[in-house]
């Protein structure tokens, strides 16, 4: 009798697990005004977006100083 309540306990909770998950739209888009056009001015741009990318897809504010994503950082817009 454990064993089948064990299993209709985890079967639930394998049933509940993508009703948590909630669906955003527009993750990967972040937009970051600039002041004009010039190629220093939009790099910096969009410097301020690969780290807004960052945090929101790690929750980490630390995460764009780790070497691996520094790496990443140099050439955002690939």
């Amino acid at each position: 009798m454990r064993l089948i309540s064990r299993l209709l306990m985890l079967c639930a909770a394998c049933f509940a697990l993508p009703s948590l998950a909630a669906p955003l739209s527009n993750l990967y888009e972040v937009r970051e005004p600039v002041a004009d056009q010039q190629p220093e001015e939009r790099e910096a741009a969009l410097q301020r977006a690969f780290d807004t990318l960052v945090l929101r897809l790690t929750g980490d504010p630390e995460a764009s100083q780790r070497p691996a994503v520094a790496e990443l950082r140099k050439n955002p817009q690939q």
